[in-house]
């Protein structure tokens, strides 16, 4: 049991910082496995749900505070006292609601049922809020500009995997290659409307205009890629065929997108939000048009150790990587029909060793935009994540998906124009 103490703060912090959704979770996890349990909640802020079949009682909880005292405790005098504050409240037959105090005492909230919680809670899914996201987002792109300047390629200036035609090419022509790729692979045509989700710096809404005639719509979490991009995007003389919007992807209602595109950016949605993430990129497009997913990916049964510990603390606060076949599975449940998956892995084992080569030959400078310790954790994650793309652990994967309309999809019979040179 010693080696699972280091969880214990975790699950204090899913107490202390409850959100509804979050009790919800947590109360079916509790008394799932409790066939006599019958009865409603409702929460401080409105959010009402069923807990077993014949309800005839509702229990309203006033604040997170009193709920995950009260279900940390499982004391009745406590739910008493909180009931003659007005803290807590019963609604329907008080009698029956009663009666549910022996099914309280007898729900196990050990270790075991702690896990489980936790578990069903995702670990970091209540991390994935509209604030949490934007918070940790701007954590890892908000470090400095100039600092990603020091080791990214000097033309798209994209933080996402390059490709490469040969292995001596530069990283300045690879990250031409991807954006390009992406273009071809979208099949994009002048006057088309691309979204392209978590833009960056603006790179590949900058090549999709300037080669391929498109209107771009860009939206960012992190304030200094949107400062950039704006810039980018006037000194490129296209800021009237491409917008920048400082907002999140669940924010956007405009359904008339030709092509969407999503580069390194679903690592930070959170698995258990995939069908929300997915699901919006379906809404947002039109009939028949396609989605591009680019993200990095685990093998399967990937053991959670150190590595991935040190770099979703460190690097990307709350990050999360999944198995290509469950990112798969939830795009054909949300409504796509899946055309062409492609691997990258050789290309960015390459890719992060040219970063991590560009880091360090410019140490100094580093070391003058952001602090000692700032410097030495890309330096290790810069320097130490090419090994996990050499020996297959971890990988990066292309899906191209298509939204169904009556007919076949809008695409070639073969990949020829895609992979020209």
């Amino acid at each position: 049991m010693g080696g699972l103490l280091h969880l214990l703060p975790a699950f204090v912090i899913v107490f202390i910082d409850m959100t509804s959704q979050q009790a919800m979770v947590m109360l079916k996890a509790l008394f799932q496995g409790s066939p006599d349990a019958s009865f409603r909640v409702r929460l401080w802020d409105g959010t009402e749900e069923t807990v077993g079949s014949d309800p005839r009682c509702t229990l309203v909880f006033r604040d997170a505070g009193t709920f995950a005292s009260l279900m940390r405790s499982k004391d009745i005098y406590q739910f008493c006292v909180a009931f003659v504050e007005d803290r807590f409240d019963i609604e329907g037959d008080i009698f029956a609601a009663l009666r549910l105090r022996n099914l309280l005492s007898s729900v196990d909230v050990g270790l075991k049922a702690m896990l489980k919680m936790m578990w069903t809670l995702g670990f970091t899914r209540s991390r994935h809020t509209k604030d949490a996201d934007q918070k940790n987002v701007q954590a890892h792109y908000d470090v400095s500009n100039d600092f990603y300047k020091l080791f990214l390629d000097t033309r798209v200036m994209a933080y996402s995997c390059a490709y490469y035609h040969t292995p001596t090419e530069s990283l300045e022509d690879a990250q031409t290659h991807k954006v390009d790729l992406i273009c071809r692979k979208l099949r994009l045509q002048p006057g088309e409307r691309l979204l392209d989700i978590g833009c960056g710096w603006g790179g590949l809404l900058i090549h999709a205009a300037t080669h391929y005639g498109v209107i771009g719509h860009g939206v960012t979490l992190s304030k200094n890629q949107y400062d950039l991009a704006i810039q980018r995007v006037a000194e490129a003389g296209l800021s009237d065929k491409i917008t920048i919007e400082l907002r999140d992807y669940r924010d956007l209602a405009d359904a008339s997108f030709d092509k969407i595109a999503s580069v390194g950016m679903y690592e930070h949605v959170g698995i258990g939000k995939y069908p929300e993430y997915f699901g919006a990129m379906h809404r947002l497009l039109k009939e028949g048009g396609l989605f591009l997913n680019h993200g990095i990916t685990r093998k399967k049964h990937m053991p959670f150790n150190g590595e991935p510990r040190f770099i979703f603390t460190y690097i990307f606060p709350n990050a999360e990587i999944d198995n290509i076949s469950h990112t798969q599975a939830v795009m054909e449940d949300m409504g796509f029909e899946l055309l062409h998956m492609e691997c990258l892995r050789p290309h960015y084992q390459k890719t992060l060793t040219e970063w991590a080569t560009r880091l360090m030959a410019n140490e100094s400078r580093a070391l003058s935009l952001v602090s000692k310790p700032v410097y030495r954790a890309w330096k290790l994650y810069l320097a130490g994540l090419p090994g996990a793309f050499e020996d297959g652990s971890i990988s990066v994967c292309q899906v191209l998906a298509s939204k169904k309309a009556s007919g076949l999809a809008n695409v070639p019979l073969t990949l020829k124009e895609v992979y020209r040179a």
